[in-house]
């Protein structure tokens, strides 16, 4: 499994980089998306419910994240909210992350 979810990822996913809390930045791939709640279109369209929020992210890779990282992607930034190591089958296989949009001042 954690050769299809690398292979996946190399393949698919997205150039980012993450920047520690100390400042030490590290090129990967991974996966980014929104959270789009129940109902919702894409993320930036104006729907029956309003402008959809871009602030909440979705993180899916294999290097590993601690809560208050920084990913960054395409000029934005994203604060990593909660993170966890997923396992399968007793072996870790990717990690996945909650991610709020920081305000343009703060990167």
């Amino acid at each position: 499994m954690r050769h299809w979810v690398r292979t996946g990822i190399r393949r698919f996913g997205q150039n980012v980089v993450i920047r520690s809390s100390e400042g030490d930045e590290q090129n990967v791939r991974a996966f980014l998306q929104p959270v789009l709640q129940s109902g919702e279109a894409l993320v930036g369209e104006f729907s029956s419910a309003g402008w959809i929020d871009q602030r909440r992210w979705r993180y899916i890779g294999q290097a590993p994240l601690e809560t208050d990282d920084l990913i960054l992607w395409q000029g934005f930034a994203f604060r990593v909210k909660s993170c966890r190591e997923v396992h399968f089958q007793n072996a870790a296989c990717y990690w996945q992350a909650s991610l709020e949009r920081e305000k343009e001042d703060r990167v």
